[in-house]
Parts: structure tokens; C-alpha cells; sequence
């Protein structure tokens, strides 16, 4: 039995950390504390909520989501915490039912000429029913639980007032709570980035990105025979991967123009180059006799480091219209994602939006989504696939501070390793309360 996952950062530590950051007086400057509160109701539908191949039973759920946004601020620094719990309640399929929470803090120091950001935070989100990014969305069938703990730092520098020039630094650290059984894959990635940024005019703006992300799976799941016996089950090829480690360096250069009042957009292109690390152990073929058949085995006879690399290109390409009551806007990107696959995957992208206010309290939206997702190497299951969705929709604002709205949205999933794809049709009615921002102190 795989031992229960360690988590150094309790739930209300970080929040009490997190109040404390956003509530502690600064005596040297006067500083406005707020609080914002926000809460979400949703009712929805959905006939394959799991994305198998195979019929599947509809289910109806309730989610409660509420919200707060704490901030302390001056003319020279901010701090800000928010706080998030999601609810969802289902009916028609067991298990789905899940308490998803998250706790975000962010801070920044001003001067003239540079700015110092500083942030972290702590998600826990449910795989099926949660926000999951597009690298997992389809690797598991059941309800699964992933815990995110993240932090960022970046400073931003004002060279003269065309120029700016900026370093970041980001840490993810990505864990499954039953990864035994899901064969998902404990990770983490980290690395630095640094862009200049130069205004040609007032409509165009050049910039140049680069950037180094390590990808780690220390340990790649495996079967559920384990790792301390000398006779494993081959399916394929006598070899397993152990663990990976991978560095992709990226080198991009971009453009946004501005070409009218009503027309903008941006292209950034280049080149990445991807390195790993893979420890692999091989076997030698054999059988086991067990009447009345025989069970065919590997007998594990060394294990070494395989080095691979792999080059390919980025981009992120995008385009906005704005006419009288209609905004359409398209996207093409291309990148290079982390998965709990125990893979890095190369994602491309094509979306399309238009947002058509028939009213000022009415308006009509519609986005369609495909995304080709491949593994580059390391992985131990097949993430190969594409996953395709199309969503038209209708918001009604009551008020300034509150909102209803009713969407419809067709998901289609196309596994490239297995004969049938999968599709689900989903139905939400959401209402939406913001209340103002209140000013606490000052």
C-alpha cells in the first residue's frame, strides 16, 4: 500500500499566514485595507460527465462556490489574499462529489522605475468536476485529487520609457492523493524567465522572451506488482521508465499592433529545445508455468540513464474586432506543457469568441475550442489525443453586482490509442453575486 502523501503547509496555517500578510499595519506608510465577496450558484447537466466510450448515466449537480479578496495597499506596496471553496454535490453517478479549495497570495513593491512582485499559493482541485488543465483533461475516468503548491517572484524594470526589461522565477509543485490508482504522477517544474519589451509607437510593441522550465517525476507509477520484485509483467518492449527528468529552453520573439481603434492583435514565434533524463530498467523475456497456461514474464537485468533531446517551435498568434455591439476574437497557440501523465506534452490550440450584447442587460456568447495534445517523450500511458468543445451561451446582468447566465457546451474527446472516442453533452444555469469592494480601514 503506497504511503499517505505528506503535505508541510496545513490548510489553516496558510490561511492565518495569509490573513496576517494582508492585515499586518505598515508603520511607515498609511496603507487602505478592503475586502471584496463574491458567491456562485450553479445547477448542471451532464450525460458523460467521465468522457468514456461507453454509454454512461446522466447526472445533475449543485455547486457552491464562494469567494473572498482581501488587499492592504499604498503608494508604494500592495498585499492581497484570496480565498476560494468550491462545493459540487452530484445525483445519478457515486463519487463524484468533491470540496475543492484554494488560497492565493500576491504582494508588490513600487518605486519609480521597478516594480518587485512576490506570490504563492495552495489548490486543492478535483480532476473530473474541477478547473483542470488541458494537459490531463481525459487521462482519468474517475474522480481523482490533485494538491498544487506554487510560488513566483518577478521584478520589472523601466530602462527608459520605450524600454522595459523584466526576470521571473516560478515553482509548482503538482501531487495526486491516489495516484496508485489513477496512474497519475507526482511533479514539479520550475525555472526562470526573462522578456525586454520595446513601444516602437504607439501602436506596435517588440518584445523578446526567454525562458527555462525543469520538469521532474521522481517516481513514474507502475503496476500494482510494484517495484522490489525481480519478475514483472512485459506487455511490451521488456523496459519501464523509472523516472524522468527534462529542460526545455524556449527562445521566442514577438509583435502587438495596434491596427485601428477597433482592430488589435499579437504574434510571438520561436524555438524550444527539450532535453531528458529518463531512468529505465530492462528485463529479459521469460514464462511462467501456471496451468493450464503459462504467464509471460521480465526478469529486470539492468537499469540505466537513456538521454534523449527533441526540437520543435512555439507560438501565439491572436486577433480581436470590435464593432458597435460584437467583439470576435481568434487564437492559434502552440506550447509545451507538464502532465501528470509523467510526460511533457506539446499542446496546440485554435479557439474562436464573439460576445454580442443585444442589450445593455443581454448578451450573447459563443466559443469553440480544439485542442491537439501529443506526448514528447517519458510517458507511461498514452496522452495522445484530441479534445474538441463548442459552447454558445446567454448572460443576463440583474445589476451592477449580480448576473445569471444559461450555457450549453458539446465536448468531444478523440483518444488517439483506442477505437472509440468519447462526447458528453452538458447544460449550466449559473448565478453570479459581487458585491463592491469595502474599504475596512485606513
Amino acid at each position: 500500500m503506497p504511503s499517505p502523501k505528506k503535505h508541510p503547509i496545513r490548510w489553516g496555517q496558510g490561511l492565518a499566514l495569509c490573513l496576517a500578510a494582508t492585515t499586518v499595519p505598515c508603520a511607515a506608510l498609511a496603507a487602505e485595507y478592503s475586502a471584496q465577496p463574491s458567491v456562485t450558484l450553479q445547477e448542471t447537466y451532464n450525460d458523460n460527465i467521465r468522457m468514456r466510450q461507453t454509454p454512461q448515466n446522466s447526472v445533475t449537480g449543485t455547486i457552491l462556490a464562494p469567494q473572498l479578496n482581501l488587499a492592504a495597499r499604498s503608494a508604494r506596496w500592495r498585499l492581497g489574499t484570496d480565498l476560494r471553496w468550491r462545493a459540487a454535490r452530484y445525483h445519478g453517478i457515486e463519487g463524484l462529489d468533491s470540496n475543492d479549495r484554494s488560497v492565493n497570495v500576491s504582494s508588490q513593491i513600487q518605486s519609480e522605475r521597478s516594480a518587485l512582485q512576490i506570490g504563492g499559493g495552495r489548490a486543492r482541485n478535483s480532476l473530473l468536476t474541477g478547473e483542470t488543465a488541458a494537459a490531463d483533461v481525459g487521462l482519468v475516468k474517475s474522480q481523482s485529487i490533485n494538491i498544487t503548491n506554487s510560488a513566483n517572484a518577478s521584478w520589472n524594470w523601466s530602462l527608459t520609457e520605450k524600454d522595459r526589461f523584466s526576470l521571473g522565477y516560478q515553482y509548482a509543485n503538482v501531487t495526486y492523493e491516489d495516484s496508485a490508482t489513477t496512474s497519475l504522477n507526482d511533479y514539479s517544474q520550475r525555472g526562470p524567465n526573462a522578456s525586454f519589451m520595446h513601444r516602437l509607437s504607439e501602436r506596435a510593441q517588440l518584445s523578446l522572451q526567454a525562458s527555462s522550465n525543469k520538469f521532474t517525476v521522481p517516481e513514474l507509477e507502475q503496476s500494482a506488482l510494484g517495484q522490489n520484485i525481480n519478475y514483472l509483467f512485459a506487455a511490451s518492449g521488456g523496459t519501464r521508465t523509472l523516472s524522468l527528468a527534462s529542460t526545455t529552453n524556449t527562445l521566442r520573439m514577438g509583435i502587438d499592433y495596434t491596427f485601428s481603434e477597433t482592430l488589435e492583435g499579437g504574434l510571438s514565434a520561436g524555438t524550444r529545445k527539450t532535453s531528458s533524463d529518463s531512468v529505465k530498467e530492462k528485463c529479459e523475456s521469460g514464462t511462467i508455468p501456471i496451468p493450464p497456461s503459462t504467464l509471460t514474464t521480465c526478469r529486470v537485468t539492468s537499469t540505466a540513464t537513456e538521454t534523449t533531446e527533441s526540437r520543435g517551435s512555439v507560438y501565439n498568434a491572436s486577433l480581436a474586432k470590435n464593432f458597435a455591439a460584437t467583439r470576435l476574437s481568434a487564437r492559434a497557440e502552440r506550447a509545451v506543457d507538464p502532465s501528470g501523465a509523467g510526460a511533457i506534452v506539446q499542446r496546440d490550440t485554435l479557439s474562436l469568441g464573439l460576445q454580442w450584447s443585444k442589450t445593455e442587460r443581454l448578451v450573447f456568447l459563443f466559443s469553440a475550442q480544439g485542442d491537439k495534445i501529443r506526448a514528447l517523450e517519458g510517458t507511461t500511458l498514452s496522452v495522445d489525443r484530441n479534445l474538441y468543445f463548442i459552447e454558445p451561451g446567454l448572460q443576463w446582468r440583474i445589476s451592477e453586482d449580480s448576473g445569471i447566465s444559461l450555457t450549453y457546451r458539446y465536448s468531444y474527446l478523440w483518444y488517439l490509442s483506442e477505437a472509440d472516442n468519447a462526447h458528453s453533452n452538458s447544460v449550466s444555469l449559473t448565478f453570479n453575486q459581487a458585491w463592491r469592494r469595502r474599504s475596512l480601514s485606513r
